[in-house]
């Protein structure tokens, strides 16, 4: 019951909250009703967006495989290698 009434109140918050920023600056005359579209779509893509691409970047644990596996857990690894060498100094 709680999961559910705690999901919903968090997905909808930022709405809400975004909504009551549309009407504070409609109140403060931040936001004309002639360039109300090109500042809304600037507030997105120019502020929020970034903003957002930025807390995932850095929320997110980056884990890679390494490039190459390491010589000695391969099977005739020395003979492999010795070759290698041979072929490439020879």
């Amino acid at each position: 019951m709680f999961t559910d009434l705690y999901f919903a109140v968090f997905i909808t918050t930022p709405v809400f909250c975004i909504l009551g920023l549309g009407i504070l600056f409609k109140r403060i005359d931040w936001v004309t009703t002639d360039e109300s579209t090109r500042i809304g779509s600037d507030l997105v893509f120019k502020v929020t967006l970034p903003c957002l691409l930025f807390v995932k970047l850095v929320a997110t644990t980056i884990s890679l495989p390494p490039l190459l596996p390491p010589l000695r857990s391969a099977p005739f690894s020395r003979q492999a290698w010795e070759f290698f060498c041979c072929a490439a100094f020879s």
